[in-house]
């Protein structure tokens, strides 16, 4: 999914800053468009991690962010609920120049999944429309897409890429707080 966003991004335009855990995943991901994406390995559950990146970004402009912690670490949800808003707050200065977007994206539940799951879902989606209530003030709108249970692959890539470049472009200026669920393909 990283690298679907990078590689979509990338083409738009954008200059791309690929941070993952994975050194070879990020590596993958900036080979997409070597002159438009930076890999960066770090662990972006990790608080001193996430205190680097915003002392060396916190200030330049920041158009986009984008969460993936939750589809990358799902075994740790408590870790990804307090990675994402610190991780964003670090950042924050730079969103604002830029009245940014953020955007997380999470698998979905239903209630036939564990109550653990159930529970993880449902506090991405809250986190969401907390963090945006938050940074609203400063221009910063922040949503999230709910990765549903339906088809994955070419299909679902494509609409996630589509309802994410909708969000986070020019069309998707003024949303804020919500929670899209994303389970088939979009026109």
């Amino acid at each position: 999914m990283g690298a679907m966003l990078a590689e979509g991004y990338a083409a738009a335009g954008a200059r791309v800053l690929a941070l993952d855990v994975d050194e070879a995943a990020a590596m993958s991901a900036a080979r997409l468009h070597p002159d438009r994406i930076e890999p960066l390995c770090l662990d972006p559950l990790q608080p001193h991690h996430i205190r680097q990146v915003g002392a060396i970004w916190e200030a330049e402009a920041l158009h986009v962010l984008v969460h993936l912690q939750s589809l990358r670490e799902p075994r740790r949800p408590g870790a990804v609920l307090k990675a994402v808003p610190a991780f964003t707050r670090s950042l924050q200065a730079g969103l604002a120049a830029a009245r940014g977007r953020v955007l997380s994206i999470h698998e979905g539940a239903t209630p036939a999944d564990r109550p653990e799951t159930q529970a993880h879902a449902a506090a991405m989606s809250r986190l969401t429309v907390a963090m945006d209530t938050t940074l609203r003030a400063a221009g910063v709108r922040v949503n999230a897409l709910e990765l549903g249970q339906g088809p994955q692959g070419a299909a679902l890539a494509g609409s996630v890429l589509a309802a994410a470049d909708y969000l986070t472009g020019p069309r998707g200026r003024g949303i804020g707080g919500v929670v899209l669920p994303v389970t088939t393909p979009v026109d």
